[in-house]
C-alpha cells in the first residue's frame, strides 16, 4: 500500500522485486533515489489507469441509465438512477456530449441518448454476418403471427441479449428489448438457448442462482428450471406464460449452426390473445422457422450424431 502525491492510498499490483532486481543487475552503481522516482512513477501510472477504468464504466453506466428509462431526463435524475453524484454525472455528461452520446434538448435542457448512439448500433448489426440470415426468418414469423418476435443470443455464459426485434403491428403489443442483458432461465427465449447445451454446462449455470419472483409463475428453483428445460427438449420449443408479467406470454425455439446452439428465435404477446391463437400452435410454427434457419446456418456440417438428436427435438 503507497500514498499518491494525490493522497490516494493505492494497493500496487507490479511486482516491487523486479524494480529492486533490475537496478540491482545493473552493472553501474543506481541511486535509491532513481529506484524510488520508478516506484513513484508505477504508482502514479497505475492509479492514472484505474481512474480512467472508473471514468469510463461510469459514462457506460449513465447511457444504460438513459436507454432504460426510455425519456429524457434531468441530470439529477440521471445522477439518481446511475447512483452518481451530481458532479460526476456533470462532468462525464459533458465528455459524453461532446462525443454525440447524450444531447441536451434545445428546449427543456433535459437529456437523452444522442445520436451517435444510433451509429455504435448499426455498425454492430452491419458486422453481424449471421444476423442477416436472421431477418428473413423474422420477417416470415410476423407475417404468420402479427405479433412482436426476435432473435436473441447467448450472452456472457448465463445471460442472453435480444439482438433484432420485430414488433407486432397490433396497438396493443409486447415490446422485447434489444441489448439489455438477462438471464438464461427465465422467459422463452433464454430458456430455449439454454436446454440445448450440455447437461453439465446446464448445472454450473443454474448452481446456486437467485432468480427474482417476478410473477408467482417464475421459475427461481433449480427444480423448476430443470423441469422446464426437460419439456422444452421434449417438445422442441420453449413456452413462458406470465413469468416475466402477468400480460404477456413468449413462445421460442432454438437457432443451431456447426452443431450448437447460438440463439433463439421467438414470438411475444399479450398472454390472452396468443392463447386464443394456441400456444401449442404458435411453438410448432416457431420451431419449424428456427429448423429452417439453422439449416441455412451450416446445419449440413452436424456429425451424424448430433443431426440425429436435433431430428428427435425438431
Amino acid at each position: 500500500m503507497f500514498l499518491s502525491q494525490t493522497g490516494q492510498s493505492v494497493l500496487v499490483d507490479f511486482n516491487i522485486r523486479d524494480i529492486v532486481g533490475e537496478a540491482l543487475s545493473r552493472r553501474f552503481p543506481i541511486r535509491p533515489l532513481t529506484i524510488l522516482i520508478r516506484l513513484q512513477y508505477e504508482i502514479e501510472k497505475h492509479i492514472s489507469h484505474s481512474a480512467m477504468n472508473r471514468s469510463i464504466l461510469r459514462g457506460m453506466t449513465l447511457l444504460e441509465t438513459a436507454a432504460k428509462f426510455g425519456r429524457p431526463l434531468t441530470l439529477k435524475e440521471l445522477a439518481a438512477a446511475a447512483k452518481l453524484n451530481n458532479i460526476t454525472a456533470y462532468r462525464l455528461v459533458i465528455s459524453l456530449e461532446a462525443k454525440g452520446l447524450i444531447c441536451r434538448l434545445p428546449d427543456t435542457g433535459l437529456l437523452s441518448l444522442g445520436p451517435a448512439c444510433l451509429y455504435f448500433a448499426d455498425a454492430f448489426r452491419r458486422q453481424g454476418a449471421l444476423r442477416e440470415k436472421v431477418v428473413p426468418s423474422l420477417q416470415a414469423l410476423m407475417r404468420a403471427t402479427e405479433e412482436t418476435v426476435g432473435y436473441t443470443e447467448r450472452f456472457r455464459g448465463d445471460m442472453c441479449v435480444t439482438l433484432e426485434r420485430w414488433e407486432s403491428p397490433h396497438e396493443t403489443r409486447t415490446v422485447s428489448q434489444i441489448g439489455i442483458p438477462r438471464s438464461l432461465c427465465i422467459g422463452s427465449s433464454g430458456p430455449a438457448i439454454l436446454a440445448m447445451l450440455p447437461d453439465d454446462e446446464i448445472a454450473s449455470i443454474i448452481r446456486g442462482k437467485q432468480l427474482a419472483q417476478h410473477t408467482p409463475f417464475t421459475p427461481t428453483t433449480e427444480k423448476q428450471i430443470l423441469k422446464k428445460v426437460a419439456l422444452i427438449r421434449r417438445k422442441g420449443y420453449a413456452v413462458s406464460l406470465q413469468e416475466k408479467s402477468l400480460y404477456t406470454a413468449g413462445v421460442a425455439a432454438s437457432v443451431f449452426s456447426n452443431g450448437s446452439v447460438v440463439g433463439s428465435l421467438a414470438i411475444i404477446g399479450p398472454v390472452e390473445r396468443m392463447k386464443r391463437r394456441g400456444i401449442d400452435h404458435l411453438g410448432i410454427l416457431v420451431r419449424k422457422i428456427a429448423h429452417n434457419l439453422s439449416k441455412d446456418l451450416d446445419y449440413t456440417k452436424l456429425t451424424d450424431r448430433k443431426r440425429e438428436r436435433l431430428k428427435r427435438i425438431v
